[in-house]
């Protein structure tokens, strides 16, 4: 799977998760980067 794509599972697990609490640590690691990264990406 490319990046985009890893972006994309990323969102839609914050997606999934909008009524409860999300994890931004199990979101980076769906995108494959460090949640540093991923928060910057946001």
């Amino acid at each position: 799977m490319n990046h985009p794509n890893r972006m994309n599972e990323a969102m839609a697990y914050i997606e999934r998760n909008l009524d409860g609490e999300i994890d931004l640590g199990k979101a980076s690691r769906i995108a494959l980067c460090s949640e540093h990264h991923f928060k910057r990406m946001m």
